[in-house]
Parts: structure tokens; sequence; C-alpha cells
């Protein structure tokens, strides 16, 4: 007899396989040339799926249904891979190590490198990762209902939040038509940044799309560009550590003389003037001012271009560019390290990839 090393098994002596647990067996025989013909091995460098054994070419898949052989004893049955007689009753054939309780249904072989799959089940390839056509479904056929639970939620899009390196750190799912963004009392909450709201922001799902609008945040929600931006009046721009606000410059006519014909004198000014940087403090007071002519390039860095901040050490050496046009004016970043972004005023459409900041925390928008 020959015993299993793994459940300890008694088998016959010529057995190569245990027919209790389908182990190989440590002493079996080596196998005869006639049944290394009946059929293929499996390369090496092939990783077969745990859910079918491959083979190369198309060869039969399985489907492993509960046993329900009750035969008497000393029946015997012909196993479907080997054609070997075995002992009915046995889980595993001895001889090829199979389960004998499967049933045999057809598979197709992949068209790139001949491993078996099963277009009902398999999407890909396990071989070589080739996708799988699925079967046409019949006109008619219904969809298929999920199954009922309290918990099940509809999630269409995620935000990633980000680390200073730009990889994720957290994953937010979101999963309800409206979920809120703050320092507390919010579906998102980040207790310990205090440059959030305590109500921050609100995300909002709708039509498949995602919105954001800022709920009047004491440091606004910041969403940035990836493309050149048109500029509207008011605008409030995040450049390196700089608020800086677009304005339009207003309307302005020589004063008329008073009230006895006197007229007054005042600074002479370049001709053309059509917009103002300002630069804002933390209270909103107005530091410094840079004007725009309606045509031409204004460059913004820590070292170079025309209006530079030294004293940042965020502002990339030249992160932005703004060019003026026919009285049109829009932003662009140079690639800078932390980017340019532009406050949200209204619900702001936020296409997947985009990125936006909310207090401290810098976010990235991924749909499912």
């Amino acid at each position: 007899m020959n015993p299993c090393g793994f459940c300890g098994q008694t088998n016959a002596q010529d057995a190569r396989f245990c027919v209790d647990c389908g182990k190989p067996l440590a002493n079996a025989p080596a196998p005869s040339a006639a049944s290394a013909e009946r059929g293929p091995r499996i390369p090496a460098h092939r990783r077969p799926s745990p859910s079918v054994r491959r083979h190369t070419g198309a060869q039969p898949a399985i489907s492993i249904v509960n046993p329900t052989r009750h035969n008497a004893p000393g029946a015997v049955i012909t196993c479907g891979w080997c054609s070997n007689v075995v002992e009915s009753g046995l889980p595993f054939c001895p001889h090829c190590g199979r389960r004998t309780d499967a049933t045999l249904t057809p598979a197709a072989a992949c068209p790139t490198c001949g491993n078996t799959i099963r277009p009902e089940f398999d999407a890909f390839c396990a071989a070589c990762g080739t996708p799988v056509a699925q079967p046409e479904k019949k006109p008619g056929t219904p969809k298929k209902t999920l199954v009922f639970s309290a918990k099940r939620r509809d999630i269409t899009a995620r935000l990633l939040v980000l680390d200073e390196a730009g990889e994720p750190k957290q994953v937010v799912e979101l999963d309800r038509a409206t979920m809120t963004v703050g320092r507390s009392e919010c579906d998102i909450a980040f207790p310990g940044d205090e440059y959030l709201s305590p109500r921050h922001a609100e995300f909002i799902l709708r039509d498949g799309a995602l919105y954001v609008r800022d709920l009047d945040s004491a440091n606004r929600t910041w969403l940035f560009i990836d493309e050149p931006y048109a500029l509207q009046d008011e605008d409030v721009l995040l450049i390196g550590s700089q608020l800086i606000q677009f304005r339009r410059a207003p309307a302005r006519g020589e004063a008329a003389p008073d009230a006895n014909g006197t007229r007054r004198i005042g600074s002479l000014v370049p001709a053309g003037e059509a917009g103002q940087l300002v630069q804002l403090r933390s209270d909103g007071s107005v530091r410094d001012v840079y004007h725009l002519a309606d045509r031409g390039t204004v460059t913004l860095g820590r070292d170079t271009g025309d209006w530079t901040f030294a004293h940042d050490q965020t502002m990339s050496a030249r992160h932005a560019e703004i060019r003026a046009a026919d009285g049109a004016f829009t932003i662009e970043d140079l690639g800078s390290r932390n980017g340019v972004a532009v406050a949200a005023r209204g619900e702001r459409l936020l296409p997947p990839g985009a990125r936006l900041l909310t207090g401290d925390q810098v976010m990235r928008v991924e749909r499912v």
C-alpha cells in the first residue's frame, strides 16, 4: 500500500495521487508513456488561474458540483479526465489526481496563446492578458437583479486625498447626492486641519457629474488649473503662497473743471490700462498692485519675471504667465511645483482628474 504523506490515507501501490485529498504521492510510480501522451503539460512560465486548471490549447473546463454518488461498494466508474477505471465514490482519481465528481463542459482557447478560457466568466486570458470576447446575450434577456442590501450604495466618484508627494493617502467614497467637507459636523471631516472651516464646502453629484460649492469658508475652496484659464473680474488666484486678485480697471475719464472753472491735474499714466493684479493680505486688505495693459504678457515668479516674490519659497522661479489680448486675460501655469489655483465661485464642475484644495487638504477626483 502507498500511504499519503498529507492526509494519511492508504492508496493502491500503483496510485500516483491520493484518492482522498488529490495530493501527489511521494512514492508514486513514474507515468507511463501512454499516460504522458493523454494531454499537454502546463508550461512553467504560465500562471494558471486559481478558478480552473489551465492548459495550452482548448481543453475541457470544469464546473465542480457536489458529489451525488452513493453506489454500492465495489462499483466502478470511468474518470472523465484520463479514462482510467476507478472505484465509485472516490473524490479524486488515483491516476491523474483530478476530481471525479466534476461536470465537464466545453471551453474555448485564447486566440493569442491558446490558453484555456471561459468566455462566460473570464474577462481576460490568465496567461497573456488578451481580452476575452463576451458571449452575446439573446435579445430580451433580462439584466441580473442585484441582491437587496441596506448597506448597498451606488458609488460613481471618489476623492483621493494626496500627501506632499502627490500620492494618495486616503480614499473618500462619494456615495450620496450631497456630501460636505470641513473641520467638524461634516460627512468628510478633518478635525486637525485648522485652515478648514467647520463646514467648508459641499460636493454635489447630479446627472452623472460632480460639482463643488464653497460654503462661504474663511480660506476659500481652490481649483487647480491644467490649461490656460480665462480670468473673470474679481477672480482670486493662489500662486505659491500669494493671494492675487484680478480686477478689471474701472473706466476713468478726465476730471471736469470745478465750479470756478479751474482744471485739475493728475498723474501721467500709460494709456491702455485694462486690469490690475492685487496682492491680498490675510485680512483682505491690499498690499501691492500690478497694473495690466490691454496687450502683452506678464510673468510672475520667485526669481525671474515682471512681478517677483523673492521671499516666497513655495513659488517657482517662473511660476505663471498672464496674457492680455483685446481686453481678455488668461493665466497659464508654467510647470510650477505647486500649481496655480482659482477660488471657486458658485457651483464648479469637477471633471475626472481635477485637483482641488480645501484648507490644507489637496484632493483629486476619480471616477468609478
